[in-house]
């Protein structure tokens, strides 16, 4: 089966098969938005080694794979501890990505990426492109993007999953105000679906982001109004762009922080 009918094949029937010949239903996947998304992005950069954090099924690991360079060119590297674990996703990830042909592309590792990650840093490699879905605590999600940040050449992209979780955002929000990232993609408009209290919750934020934008204006006023409100009150994320499920950020530069450097986020 090639690495389209595959993907095409979970993301119609919603299911999947087991290494065993048994048939499961898909949970925890990326959207079809999202795969579109990821496949147009590895078709544009073209990366040499991409990086996964988060394997499950295989949905985001096949659309990656799909639009990397010819074989033999490309290097694709997961990480997800729990892949083979019986509770949990029963080797279905691997499985999928050998059905497509993509067995000898991926490089996979059953570690927490907090221990992975180093030691592929301190091994010296170089990212062109990674796709963050791992733990979603701030702490594990903070450690996966610094560890990615060291590894990724300027110009590379890092895709956050569910970014629209408060813990992710909150991530993505230290990349955009105290690194040299920017948004470089999100989902369109048409793929993103909000529940009415978070509409609610957004439009409430963004005019009283507006009244503290102008306050901040007022002489003296900067650094008061930065520490008592956040970046929520503050409409951090409408002024850079973090809006939706899925957020790509371009490394703009290597990390030129003085030792001391903050930024609130």
């Amino acid at each position: 089966m090639t690495s389209n009918q595959t993907l095409h094949e979970l993301l119609t029937t919603g299911s999947t098969s087991t290494p065993e010949g048994d048939q499961v239903a898909l949970h925890s996947h990326v959207s079809a938005a999202e795969v579109a998304m990821l496949g147009q992005l590895v078709a544009e950069l073209q990366p040499q080694v991409s990086l996964e954090i988060g394997l499950a099924y295989g949905v985001s690991a096949l659309a990656i794979c799909a639009a990397l360079p010819p074989a033999g060119r490309a290097r694709h590297i997961v990480v997800d501890p729990l892949q083979s674990h019986p509770q949990a996703w029963r080797g279905i990830g691997m499985h999928n990505l050998r059905r497509a042909g993509f067995a000898e592309l991926v490089e996979l590792y059953e570690e927490e990426s907090c221990r992975v990650l180093p030691r592929l840093e301190a091994a010296g490699l170089r990212l062109d492109f990674a796709f963050i879905d791992g733990a979603h605590t701030f702490d594990y999600a903070l450690v996966d993007f610094f560890y990615v940040n060291r590894m990724l050449r300027v110009g590379g992209v890092v895709v956050f999953d569910d970014a629209d979780w408060w813990a992710i955002r909150r991530v993505l929000r230290f990349a955009v105000t105290n690194l040299c990232y920017s948004v470089c993609r999100t989902l369109p408009p048409a793929a993103i679906v909000q529940t009415r209290r978070r509409r609610v919750y957004e439009r409430t934020l963004a005019v009283v982001g507006a009244s503290l934008h102008r306050l901040r204006r007022l002489p003296g006023m900067e650094q008061p109004i930065s520490r008592t409100f956040g970046a929520e009150l503050l409409a951090v994320d409408a002024r850079y762009g973090l809006r939706g499920p899925c957020i790509a950020l371009r490394k703009q530069a290597e990390d030129a922080r003085p030792y001391d450097f903050h930024r609130e986020f």
